[in-house]
C-alpha cells in the first residue's frame, strides 16, 4: 500500500448544487465502498470508511439507502402443514 491510511472521509459531493441524484450518489458511495473493501486482504491499514454529508437532507437520503442495501431478508413463509 503507498499509504498507510487508516481511515478515509468521503464527502457526497455533486450530490447537491451540481445536481447529481441524491439517491444514486448514496447508492454509488455506498457499493464501491463495500466492493473496494471486500477486495482487501488483512494488511490493507484502512478500516473506516467515513461517508460524510453536511446537511440533513441529503443524510436522509444516504439512511434510505443504507437500509435498502442491509435490509434483513423477510422472514420465511409458513407454508401449510400436511
Amino acid at each position: 500500500y503507498k499509504t498507510q491510511m487508516e481511515s478515509i472521509s468521503i464527502p457526497a459531493i455533486s450530490s447537491g448544487i451540481q445536481g447529481f441524484p441524491k439517491d444514486k450518489c448514496a447508492e454509488v458511495m455506498f457499493l464501491t465502498s463495500i466492493d473496494w473493501a471486500l477486495q482487501q486482504d488483512e494488511t490493507c491499514p484502512l478500516t473506516q470508511i467515513i461517508l460524510c454529508n453536511y446537511d440533513s437532507y441529503t443524510i436522509e437520503f444516504f439512511q434510505k439507502k443504507l437500509n435498502q442495501i442491509f435490509r434483513p431478508p423477510p422472514p420465511p413463509k409458513k407454508g401449510k402443514k400436511k
